[in-house]
C-alpha cells in the first residue's frame, strides 16, 4: 500500500489541498461512479506520513465494512477503489494547474469556443490570454506559447472575416518561429559546451544543427532590431551566452554575458531569470574546470544578484537542493561565512521536504569546516540520513576532517569504507566513481608522505596524477595539502 501511486500523491498534498480534494470528491460531476468519499476519509487518517503498519488492504476494508470478511472479492474492491481514487486525484491536480495557469486555461477555452463557432467570444478570450502571457515576462516557453495564440487567432479572424488582420499574422508568426528556433539552438549548444560531450546531442537534430550554423546571426539581430527591439535584446543575450560557452576563458565575452543578463532582468519572468542565473553560474564552473581560470568572485556576484532578484528558483517560495548547495559553496569559497549562515537560516525552510534535514546538516557541516571547526563539522555530518548519495558526501567530508584533525590512525577504516561504497553502489555513475577513486588514490599517497615514507617521491607522484586529472574530487584541498607537506619537508 505504501508504494501505491495514490499514496505518493496524497502524501504530497498540503493540508489545504487535502481539504480541497475532499470537496472535489464530493462533487457529483467529478465523482460520477462509485462513492469514494468514505474510502478517502479512511485513508486520510494516515496523513501525512502514510507509514503506519495499519495501512493495509485488510485494515482499510475492515474500517469500511466492519462485519465483512476480507477475501478475494474484498481485495478486488480495494484495488478498484485505489484505482478510481488515483484517477480522481490526477484530475484534481489537472484542475489545480488550470486554475493556476491562465495561459493554458485561456487556450483551452479559446479552442472550445472556436469549435462552437463562437468566434467573437474566442477573440476576447485570446486577447485576455495574450495579455496575461505578456504580463508574466518572457521565458523559454514564451515563443512557443505565443505561436499557439497566433494559430488560434488565425481561426477566429477567419471566422469573423477580419481578413486584413488575418493577413498580418504571418509576419508575427514568422518572427516568433525564428526566435523559438534560434533560442532552442543556443540553449542546446550551451548544454553541449558545458558538458564538453557529444553524448547529449540528439541524433535526429544533427541536420538541423548543421544548417542553422550557416545562419547569419548578425543579420538576424539587425533585422530583429527593426522588427521588434525587445526580441533583439533577448536574441542578443542568448547569442552572447552561446559565444561565451564556445570560447571559454574569453574575459570580454564573459563580462558581456553577465552585463547583458543583469541589465535586462526586467524582461524575463521568474523562471527564465533563474535559468539565466544558473547558466551564468555553470559558465563560471565550466570555465574553471576546463581553463583553470578562477571565476569564484563572479560566481559569488551572480549568487547575490540571484537572491536580490528573487530568482533563486523556478517556483516561488521554493529552492532546489542543487542551487541551495551552490550558493552556500560560493559564499564559503569567498570567505563569506556569516552570509552563508544567514542564507542557510533564511532559505532552508524553502527546501523540498524530502531529505530537507540532511541537506541542512550538510550545509552546516560545510560552514563549520570552512571555519576550521572540524569537530563541529563531524557533529553535523552525523545527523545526515544514511543513503548512498549522501554517504559519498559524508564520507568524503569525514575523511578530510579526520586528516585536518590528525586522526591518521582512524583514517584507513574510513577510507576503506568509502572505497567499498564507491565500488558497490549502483547510485554512483561510472564517471564520478573514477573521480572519487582517484581522490582516494592521491590521498593515500599524501598519507604515506605525511608518515615520512619518501615524501619527495610521493609528492611528486601525487602532483603528476593531479596534473593529468584536474577534475579529481577535492582538487583545491589536495593542492593545499601537497603545498603544506612540501613546505614542511623544506
Amino acid at each position: 500500500m505504501k508504494n501505491l501511486e495514490l499514496i505518493k500523491i496524497l502524501k504530497s498534498f498540503t493540508k489545504t489541498e487535502l481539504k480541497e480534494f475532499e470537496r472535489f470528491i464530493c462533487s457529483p460531476y467529478h465523482n460520477k461512479g462509485r462513492n469514494l468519499l468514505p474510502y478517502f476519509r479512511v485513508l486520510r487518517k494516515f496523513y501525512p506520513e502514510f507509514t503506519s503498519s495499519k495501512l493495509t488492504k485488510e485494515n482499510l476494508y475492515s474500517k469500511l465494512y466492519s462485519n465483512k470478511k476480507f477475501d478475494c472479492k474484498a481485495e478486488i474492491l480495494i484495488n478498484k477503489l485505489n484505482s478510481s481514487l488515483t484517477l480522481l486525484a490526477k484530475d484534481f491536480l489537472i484542475e489545480k494547474q488550470l486554475e493556476a495557469n491562465k495561459y493554458l486555461s485561456g487556450v483551452l477555452l479559446s479552442e472550445a469556443l472556436i469549435k462552437k463557432e463562437l468566434y467573437q467570444n474566442a477573440e476576447e478570450a485570446l486577447s485576455k490570454t495574450e495579455s496575461s502571457l505578456l504580463k508574466k515576462g518572457i521565458n523559454s516557453d514564451f515563443f512557443w506559447s505565443i505561436k499557439k495564440i497566433y494559430y488560434l487567432k488565425a481561426c477566429t479572424l477567419e471566422g469573423l472575416r477580419k481578413m486584413d488582420e488575418y493577413y498580418k499574422l504571418p509576419r508575427n508568426l514568422s518572427l516568433t518561429n525564428l526566435m523559438d528556433t534560434v533560442i532552442c539552438y543556443f540553449q542546446e549548444r550551451i548544454l553541449v559546451h558545458m558538458l564538453k560531450t557529444e553524448t547529449w546531442e540528439n541524433p535526429d537534430s544533427l541536420i538541423f544543427i548543421k544548417h542553422i550554423k550557416e545562419l547569419n546571426f548578425d543579420g538576424i539581430y539587425e533585422s530583429l532590431k527593426l522588427l521588434n527591439p525587445q526580441y533583439a535584446i533577448i536574441f542578443d543575450i542568448y547569442h552572447t551566452l552561446y559565444l561565451s560557452y564556445s570560447n571559454l576563458g574569453n574575459e570580454e565575452l564573459f563580462s558581456e554575458s553577465m552585463k547583458k543578463v543583469f541589465n535586462n532582468l526586467h524582461i524575463f519572468n521568474r523562471t527564465e531569470k533563474h535559468y539565466l542565473f544558473i547558466t551564468l553560474i555553470n559558465l563560471c564552473k565550466t570555465t574553471e574546470k576546463f581553463t583553470g581560470q578562477s571565476r569564484i568572485t563572479d560566481a559569488y556576484e551572480i549568487c547575490v544578484k540571484m537572491i536580490e532578484s528573487d530568482a533563486y528558483s523556478f517556483v516561488e517560495e521554493h529552492i532546489d537542493n542543487t542551487t541551495f548547495n551552490h550558493i552556500v559553496d560560493h559564499f564559503l569559497r569567498m570567505g563569506k561565512f556569516s552570509e552563508a549562515e544567514e542564507f542557510i537560516n533564511d532559505f532552508s525552510s524553502k527546501l523540498p521536504e524530502l531529505n530537507k534535514e540532511s541537506f541542512i546538516s550538510l550545509a552546516k557541516a560545510a560552514v563549520c569546516y570552512a571555519r576550521k571547526d572540524y569537530i563541529g563539522s563531524l557533529e553535523h555530518l552525523a545527523k545526515v540520513k544514511k543513503d548512498d548519495v549522501f554517504d559519498v558526501k559524508v564520507k568524503y567530508q569525514t575523511i578530510i576532517c579526520y586528516y585536518e584533525l590528525g586522526y591518521f590512525k582512524d583514517l584507513p577504516a574510513v577510507i576503506d569504507s568509502f572505497n567499498k561504497l564507491l565500488k558497490t553502489s549502483s547510485k554512483i555513475s561510472h564517471t564520478n566513481r573514477k573521480i572519487y577513486l582517484r581522490f582516494i588514490s592521491i590521498l593515500n599517497i599524501l598519507i604515506e608522505a605525511h608518515a615520512g615514507k619518501s615524501p619527495e617521491k610521493k609528492l611528486f607522484k601525487a602532483k603528476q596524477i593531479m596534473k593529468l586529472h584536474p577534475e579529481t574530487l577535492g582538487m583545491e584541498w589536495l593542492v593545499q595539502k601537497v603545498y603544506e607537506l612540501e613546505t614542511k619537508a623544506n
